[in-house]
């Protein structure tokens, strides 16, 4: 290992863990300041994503169950069902990936085909991971067709073709 390489690899690590110490200190001040349950939604949603985007499922998860009990909007609704059973799928829980995929699903059938597309693709990501291929193309297929008709910028219709 280079010494340049040995620096940026600390320097990685000490990043992450900052974000990592951020987030936990958030979670204890958001528990002290945010009273207003939309607010409080609204933050457990980012949150769980930040924390899923960090591969960090379990405390993702729980943010998230958090977040669906607060009863959300259904486009905010399916995406973090579609988020919960991608990490469930990351973790190896296909079984329950496999039911909270489609009831991200099943929520999404009453959205736009902006929104609506985006729940399949992440759907067809989550049954990939869970060796599920042949359903995986078929979400894939679906998510294509619903982008097709949708008004989704470049870059997200680009993200679907690539699933």
């Amino acid at each position: 290992m280079t010494a340049f390489s040995a620096a940026w690899s600390t320097s990685v690590t000490k990043s992450f863990g900052a974000l990592v110490l951020t987030l936990s200190r958030s979670r204890s001040i958001e528990a002290r300041l945010i009273t207003l349950p939309a607010a409080r939604a609204a933050l457990l949603d980012t949150m769980g994503e930040a924390y899923f985007n960090l591969g960090l499922f379990e405390k993702s998860e729980e943010l998230y169950r958090e977040f669906i009990a607060s009863n959300p909007d259904p486009p905010r609704m399916a995406h973090a069902l579609a988020i919960m059973a991608l990490s469930d799928a990351q973790r190896g829980r296909h079984k329950e990936a496999d039911a909270t995929g489609a009831r991200a699903v099943e929520v999404a059938a009453s959205l736009p085909p902006n929104q609506r597309a985006l729940v399949l693709r992440q759907r067809c990501n989550q049954q990939h991971q869970s060796t599920q291929f042949k359903a995986a193309i078929a979400s894939c297929r679906e998510a294509s067709a619903v982008a097709a008709k949708s008004t989704l910028g470049p870059e997200d219709r680009a993200l679907i073709a690539s699933s």
